[in-house]
C-alpha cells in the first residue's frame, strides 16, 4: 500500500468479502446449496452498502 501497489478500495472490498464468505457457509448449511443473493444481501446490510456494490466486490474477488 505504501508504494501504491494495492488501491485502498480493494482493501475495503476485502473487508466486505470475508464476511460474505462466512455468510455463504451459513446460507449453504440452511438451504443445502450455495445461494449468493441472500448472503450478499445480509453482508451488504451489515456494512451499509448497496447490493449492486456487494456483487461488484464478489465479482472482482472471484475473478469473474
Amino acid at each position: 500500500m505504501g508504494k501504491s501497489l494495492i488501491p485502498v478500495h480493494v482493501l475495503d472490498w476485502k473487508v466486505y468479502y470475508e464476511p460474505y464468505l462466512k455468510q455463504t457457509e451459513t446460507v449453504t448449511s440452511q438451504y443445502g446449496k450455495l445461494k449468493k443473493t441472500p448472503a450478499a444481501d445480509l453482508t451488504a446490510e451489515t456494512y451499509s452498502v448497496s447490493e449492486s456494490s456487494m456483487f461488484t466486490v464478489i465479482a472482482f474477488m472471484e475473478g469473474v
